[in-house]
């Protein structure tokens, strides 16, 4: 099996975010796995207002074989809010990453969003970096 690939969003899509300031440390990482065939959209965490996201990385153990597999990162109503399907390649092993910098100003809940398109494999590991704003 070939070594994975590393991808940083900014390149591969031309976009992701501003620039994280400095007094932004990472106080909290969390990982999600996910599937081909996991339920979506898939809770991912909850953010309290002032809370930061700071990073996500979508990591592709095993690469799906469906032809227009899609991978999204958002909220309920704005599933591409933070990671969009042009910024990932399912069907190639690989880490995905983007620095978007959203602070939260209500409660809400980040969300996976799985489209397998017929896929029979394909999982992963989704990692958010995150700021609590205390």
């Amino acid at each position: 099996m070939p070594a994975p690939r590393i991808y940083n969003v900014q390149s591969l899509a031309g976009g992701g975010g501003g620039s994280i300031p400095v007094d932004q440390a990472i106080d909290e990482i969390k990982t999600y796995p996910f599937s081909f065939n996991s339920p979506s959209p898939i809770n991912l965490v909850a953010l309290e207002v002032g809370s930061r996201v700071l990073g996500i990385t979508i990591k592709i153990t095993e690469s799906f074989n469906g032809t227009n597999a899609s991978l999204t990162v958002g909220k309920a109503g704005q599933p591409d809010f933070l990671m969009n399907a042009n910024q990932n390649i399912p069907q190639e092993l690989g880490d995905y990453a983007s620095n978007p910098y959203y602070m939260a100003g209500v409660v809400e809940t980040l969300q996976l969003f799985v489209s397998p398109d017929g896929s029979t494999q394909g999982q992963g590991v989704v990692v958010v970096k995150l700021n609590k704003g205390d």
